[in-house]
């Protein structure tokens, strides 16, 4: 969902200026300080630094992304953004869009047999990375 992606401008003196297409979330935004400012990481940081990108734009630190909006979860990633919602273990809606042939997400392809195995992936992606926030 397009709703989801918000500009980072990142202003590190001695790092390169450039843009850069790589994935990150708000959650690698406190380690990410913490290793600019060499402090120790707290254990309960769920992000990663993305010092990595900083140095080099054409690093890539995630593949894809875990978004919470509308009540649902999100994955992203460079072509495909997936979202579900659930009432306990029931999915009551999800949808896919990809990027590559729809770039606006006009249409939901997620009954689109060819995406199947897309959906389930992220649908994995999403579950896992839940689960690993309840801890």
């Amino acid at each position: 969902n397009w709703s989801t992606h918000v500009p980072l401008i990142v202003r590190v003196p001695g790092l390169q200026k450039g843009k850069t297409e790589s994935l990150v979330e708000f959650v690698d935004i406190y380690p990410t300080l913490c290793e600019l400012c060499n402090l120790p990481f707290p254990k309960q940081l769920d992000g990663i630094s993305f010092v990595p990108i900083l140095k080099n734009l054409e690093r890539k630190t995630k593949d894809k992304v875990y978004i919470q909006w509308e009540g649902g979860d999100n994955a992203v990633d460079r072509r495909y953004s997936y979202a579900e919602w659930m009432k306990g273990d029931v999915k009551k809606a999800s949808m896919l869009f990809d990027h590559r042939i729809d770039g606006k997400e006009n249409k939901n392809r997620v009954d689109e047999k060819k995406y199947k195995n897309k959906v389930e992936s992220l649908s994995s992606f999403i579950r896992i990375k839940k689960s690993s926030l309840k801890k």
